[in-house]
């Protein structure tokens, strides 16, 4: 009866640790949720002296909220003071998911802002030692990266540093990449679906966890058309094999997950037993013009060697695609 109480302590203890509303000494959720910010001296001086991880958190978010260059300069300053940093996010924070850190939510913040000098506070951050030292603040770099909609040619060749083979950390710069959807950032993924330094099945969670989630922008249609029309299709043509549910062996092609990704959704097939799936939007979102433009890609597949599974899901697509259109003709 004693073990039994060990373990169910131990279990919520884990729990509670684990949980990513608490980080440091208290919960983050205020942070997330800060509809006062503070005033600039305000914010100044508690960066400066106050030793409560969760008043640091909320002036450096109304440093952001601030926006001005006085205020980004500023954070940007902070965020390098190892001092600083350690009052934010205990060691123990770092054992916890990303999301769990008080410095993830900050980062946030400057993404969000989307504006050249937030830009260049990323950049800042991702050049200091200090900051950069813990491997999670890099992925909240990283994660932050996918809220910038103009990125600098600085702020892709960090992003493109960042994804080398087996360093784990390609998933968040292709999420990263994929979310930003210009065509500079959409060819640092296609450099990497052509390379072989990356596994096929690797490649393949690509396309079903991330790009399938902006499957209806422009530039990323006009990626996957890219992809589909190339001369050389031996690296589409590569095949794996990968264990799904009820462990079952399931062998693909690159060329049939990528077609897949933008025309089908196979959430049994592709993800494991799981709270989250990661979602399409809706085909009825999609501009016209993107529509016509997978009418035009899926006539393209179907003349591809693909598996009757794939030119079923087209041939779905299509039928759907087209009903879409001709009700907006007839409005």
């Amino acid at each position: 009866m004693h073990l039994i109480k060990i373990k169910i302590f131990s279990f919520l203890l884990l729990v509670v640790i684990a949980s990513p509303c608490m980080s440091g000494d208290g919960p983050i959720l205020p942070v997330r949720e800060l509809k006062e910010p503070m005033e600039l001296d305000e914010a100044l001086s508690v960066l400066q002296q106050s030793q409560d991880p969760e008043q640091l958190a909320k002036a450096a978010v109304s440093l952001c909220r601030i926006g001005t260059p006085t205020a980004l300069d500023s954070l940007a300053t902070a965020l390098r003071d190892p001092v600083l940093l350690a009052r934010l996010d205990t060691e123990m924070s770092f054992h916890m998911s990303t999301e769990g850190l008080r410095v993830y939510w900050i980062t946030e913040e400057i993404g969000k802002l989307s504006t050249p000098q937030a830009q260049d506070v990323l950049l800042k951050l991702a050049r200091d030692k200090t900051f950069t030292d813990e491997f999670s603040r890099i992925n909240c770099l990283i994660d932050a990266c996918r809220w910038i909609q103009n990125p600098s040619p600085e702020l892709l060749a960090f992003l493109d540093s960042m994804a080398a083979p087996k360093n784990g950390l390609t998933g968040g710069v292709v999420t990263a990449l994929a979310r930003i959807g210009s065509p500079e950032a959409l060819a640092l993924i296609e450099k990497r679906v052509l390379s072989a330094d990356y596994q096929t099945g690797t490649k393949a969670g690509w396309f079903t966890h991330y790009l399938i989630t902006v499957r209806n922008n422009a530039n990323v249609v006009s990626f996957y058309r890219q992809l589909l029309s190339m001369k050389n299709q031996d690296v589409l043509s590569l095949t794996a094999l990968d264990k799904r549910i009820m462990s079952k062996e399931i062998k693909f092609s690159l060329r049939d997950i990528i077609i897949q990704s933008l025309f089908d959704y196979r959430g049994r097939e592709w993800y494991k037993p799981s709270a989250y799936y990661p979602r399409p939007p809706k085909r009825e979102d999609a501009s016209s013009e993107v529509l016509r433009e997978l009418l035009e890609i899926a006539d393209m597949a179907l003349k591809l060697d693909i598996t009757p599974e794939t030119r079923e899901g087209v041939l779905k697509a299509q039928q759907e695609i087209q009903e879409i259109l001709q009700k907006r003709s007839a409005e």
